[in-house]
């Protein structure tokens, strides 16, 4: 899916908000399996994957980095 859907489908299923730089992620995709898995190990996977970071503020996750290309 699309690093966009991703950050809907997260949002919604652990009722946060998360922030990022459109223009540079949008056009990244994931493929994966996160199945009962807490959201800062799914952030971390991602992260990983992606080369991006997170800083979690409250209920806010603001993820940062190059983006695809």
């Amino acid at each position: 899916i699309s690093f966009d859907d991703a950050v809907v489908y997260l949002e919604e299923v652990f009722a946060v908000d998360i922030q990022y730089d459109r223009d540079k992620l949008k056009d990244c995709r994931i493929t994966a399996d996160f199945a009962n898995k807490p959201i800062t190990y799914i952030l971390d996977i991602i992260s990983a994957t992606l080369n991006t970071t997170y800083t979690q503020k409250e209920n806010t996750f603001y993820i940062s980095g190059q983006g695809c290309q």
